[in-house]
């Protein structure tokens, strides 16, 4: 594998690979291929076909009225069942599993009636007791085949709803055992098979609300009627306050408490709308928000790149507008990364993905390599750890399928991606390894807590915040600084099967009363990107809970922009550049005021400086102005000098601080792939190029930034993708580096105690 390999990630599209294969390269060039690679495969992938295709093992019968039976189907799901039990039931009893462009709804009706019929059916001689049992005939992974029929399909702006799942009118159908009361429906769980984990938590039933009326004054009730008097017409409320809603029934027998949602804010996306009328529904939510406040309550909007939030008092909500621009809700659910978060409310109905269902149904959301490798421009985005773990404490494990299972048999390990070698593809024996190195780390660290105690709270990956008579970890405290990655995942512990495994162990300690985990300290977060101070996802820091004040809160917004001018300047004393000299401008990567209409003035916008090429400098603001105009907009030059008239080349590159301006109407997402695109490689340079004293540094580390953000395949197919992952081993470390539980400390010393 040539060096540049080492720099990129594998999951990056081959022709962004191929645009650092034959150093030196010049990356105001390289920066703009990659953008026109990106827009001309986001247009070849518009062009396919997007029906997708039944099989057509089943039987010519079937599939000659497939495609008849699909346009005939409406919005009753006992009637459009009956179009397929019309067909003889021995075709409909195989095919039906095969058939996944049908609604989930109409799925489960005519897998129903044919268990229904099926002891009254008589068997022929010549049928076997086995032809009965069809191989893999799994609901979920027909959910997962079914997904693909729900994205792809050609939908208008009324046919949104067709394969969603309605809380008013389809529970019985999704739920045919659950039992129904007045205050709750009950559904008992079944086991699954496949690899399950993080399942310690899983209750054996759950309770969801009877009736959308339920659902709808509980929902009232945990927002605190904050959104009483919105006109929801265009908005769509989704993510893990309509999951709180859906299961805190009116039970003396609940799980589900209220104070498990807390601290979920209510996510709000807008749909069908156009930048400025966007703008309109944020300005009318918050008047909204604030109308429904406490006399005298404050009131903060705070906006950054990708969310405007409303702020007040601790516990009243926080409401958050995700400035994503989609076509509809269907679009919204769809892109969530964890099954059990596929929930949402237009104000009327309570929507679900099928997987939302099934997810409620197990217990577990289904692995897929998109919880890896997804992109939020992409179709789904791919998770986060926290995300992981925080389900997994509610309630909801994770489920790898049989097939995934069964496909590592028939891989060569070493031929999965770019013929690295790696080692037999046994996913029992990684688990059982993962699970063996945390429970000797944790056992290591009872010795170091005894006899090393100072010293080891002097590391950096030791917080104290936490008081227990417990052991206290962090899932940081698990992997250190050269742990990383060039693929998407970076520093997540789901880089790789091998490590996530660790950090389960460690969950699964705490769960069985061994430990105390805090949950708020993680690698990916804590530890820069390569040279770069901060964590990719650093945030201004603040906590929301009782000791919450707005002041404070504008103290940490304030703190956070002044780290950014902090690095400008130390940036400039590396290029001999009077910090002094630049003209007058405030840099913010968060803004706040007490209204919308203030925070949308001019002076309120994102500004982020950055170093990029001249060369592409020019070409960014062709490009935002020509898909500016196209859609009406006004159009604007996006990256402007720093200091005008002057070259500031930097390491011989052509590099121009510049001012990146994110506008009100550049701040959303998705009005143009364009400027999706080229906003991708700002951040890029954004990151890459924080400290320009480090040189090569920077280059490799702009490398790894463009090929982790870009829209990524998963290598050849699914399954191979899978066993990639399976294979990735963790970075092991020697005692010369930060490692688990402090500086110098070796999980193989040989003068440890392994009682």
């Amino acid at each position: 594998m040539d060096d540049w390999d080492n720099m990129l990630s594998a999951l990056a599209p081959k022709p962004i690979r191929l645009l650092f294969a034959n150093p030196p390269f010049d990356i105001g060039e390289v920066a703009k291929s990659a953008v026109q690679t990106q827009l001309a495969l986001y247009e070849e992938n518009q062009k396919k076909v997007h029906i997708h295709p039944n099989a057509t093992a089943t039987g010519s019968m079937f599939d000659t009225v497939a495609a008849k039976i699909a346009d005939s189907i409406g919005d009753n799901p006992e009637e459009d069942a009956k179009l397929v039990l019309e067909l003889p039931t021995t075709v409909t009893r195989k095919a039906i599993w095969k058939w996944d462009n049908l609604p989930y709804t109409v799925f489960r009706t005519v897998v129903a009636s044919i268990a229904d019929a099926e002891p009254e059916r008589k068997r022929t001689k010549s049928e076997s007791t086995s032809s009965l049992v069809e191989p893999n005939v799994d609901v979920d992974e027909w959910v997962v085949r079914n997904e693909t029929w729900l994205r792809n399909r050609h939908a208008g702006a009324d046919d949104w709803t067709r394969g969603l799942v309605k809380l008013s009118s389809h529970m019985d159908i999704v739920f045919p055992a659950s039992m129904l009361t007045a205050s709750a429906r009950t559904i008992k769980r079944q086991g699954v098979s496949g690899f399950t984990l993080l399942d310690q938590k899983r209750a054996p039933s759950i309770q969801i609300q009877p009736s959308i009326d339920a659902f709808s004054n509980k929902f009232t009730e945990l927002t605190g009627g904050l959104l009483k008097g919105l006109s929801w017409e265009n908005v769509f409320v989704a993510g893990g306050i309509v999951a709180g809603s859906l299961f805190c029934v009116d039970d003396g027998n609940a799980i589900a408490k209220p104070e498990q949602w807390k601290h979920s804010d209510i996510d709000i996306y807008l749909y069908g709308l156009t930048p400025k009328e966007a703008n309109e529904k944020i300005v009318h939510i918050f008047d909204v928000f604030k109308s429904n406040l406490e006399p005298n309550a404050p009131a903060l909007v705070v906006r950054n790149s990708k969310t405007i939030t409303f702020f007040s008092n601790y516990p009243t909500k926080r409401i958050q507008i995700v400035l994503k621009l989609v076509r509809d809700p269907k679009e919204v659910l769809l892109n969530f990364d964890l099954d059990i978060c596929s929930l949402g409310w237009d104000g009327k109905e309570a929507w679900m993905l099928p997987r939302a269902v099934r997810a409620l149904e197990t217990g577990y959301n289904v692995f897929t390599m998109n919880l890896i490798n997804g992109h939020y421009l992409g179709d789904r985005r791919a998770t986060q750890e926290q995300r992981v773990f925080k389900y997994a404490n509610k309630g909801y494990g994770i489920r790898i399928l049989p097939s995934y299972i069964e496909a590592l048999s028939k891989i060569d390990p070493q031929k999965i991606v770019f013929d690295i070698p790696v080692p037999t593809l046994d996913i029992d024996a990684a688990a059982a390894g993962a699970r063996f190195w945390t429970n000797r780390t944790i056992k290591r660290y009872g010795h170091l807590r005894g006899k090393h105690l100072s010293y080891f709270e002097s590391s950096p990956y030791h917080t104290r915040t936490l008081k227990s008579h417990l052991p206290v970890f962090t899932h940081a405290m698990l992997e250190e600084k050269i742990q990383n990655t060039a693929d998407p995942s970076g520093r997540s512990c789901l880089s790789g099967f091998t490590l996530f495994m660790r950090h389960v162990a460690l969950w699964e300690a705490e769960a069985a009363g061994e430990i105390v985990i805090q949950e708020d300290v993680w690698a990916s977060t804590d530890y820069g990107e390569g040279l770069a101070a901060i964590g990719y996802d650093d945030a201004p820091q603040f906590t929301w809970d009782a000791d919450f004040t707005v002041s404070g809160l504008i103290n940490a917004l304030d703190a956070f922009n002044t780290k950014e001018v902090n690095a400008l300047e130390q940036n400039l004393k590396s290029a001999e550049i009077d910090f002094d000299g630049l003209p007058s401008r405030v840099l913010r990567r968060i803004s706040y005021a007490p209204s919308v209409g203030e925070i949308f003035v001019t002076e309120k916008d994102i500004v982020i400086p950055i170093w990029a090429p001249v060369s592409f400098v020019g070409f960014a603001n062709d490009l935002a102005r020509a898909a500016l105009q196209d859609k009406g907009l006004e159009a604007y030059d996006i990256l402007t000098p720093a200091m005008p008239g002057t070259d500031n080349d930097q390491l011989g590159l052509g590099l121009k601080l510049v001012y990146w301006h994110i506008s009100r109407i550049t701040m959303w997402q998705q009005i143009d792939r364009r400027i999706d695109e080229m906003f991708e490689i700002c951040w890029s340079f954004h990151r890459a190029f924080e400290r320009l004293e480090a040189e090569g540094g920077c280059l490799d580390l702009f490398q790894r930034q463009l090929s982790q953000r870009t829209v990524r395949a998963t290598p050849q197919d699914e399954h191979e993708a899978f066993a990639y992952w399976i294979s990735r081993e963790p970075l092991e470390f020697d005692t010369n580096w930060y490692g688990p539980l402090g500086q110098g400390f070796s999980r193989d010393a040989e003068d440890e105690d392994e009682d």
